[in-house]
């Protein structure tokens, strides 16, 4: 969930990201074989999401940027972005 708990992030059963507006109900986007995923604690736009060796960043309103990368997104604050990948977190600037 966004900072302001406007916005809410869902990955389901099959690895299916949908981020929705809480407010609207509207869904703003949808993904799929995501396995992490996690708002921007200071930037309410931004999200950051994995899955299948690859990074996505996204501010809601424009398309994903992405880069390979092992591990699933756990956090994600200011420009630091917390990965978890075989029981050990790293910690990556954006």
């Amino acid at each position: 969930m966004s900072q302001t708990k406007r916005k809410l992030a869902l990955i389901d059963g099959n690895q299916n990201l949908q981020v929705l507006d809480t407010i609207t109900k509207e869904v703003l986007f949808g993904e799929m074989s995501v396995e992490g995923v996690a708002f921007n604690q200071d930037f309410e736009d931004l999200i950051a999401y994995s899955g299948k060796g690859l990074l996505f960043f996204k501010c809601i309103a424009f398309p994903a940027l992405n880069q390979k990368i092992a591990g699933n997104v756990i956090g994600f604050k200011g420009c630091k972005l917390f990965l978890l990948h075989e029981d050990k977190v790293q910690t990556i600037d954006v």
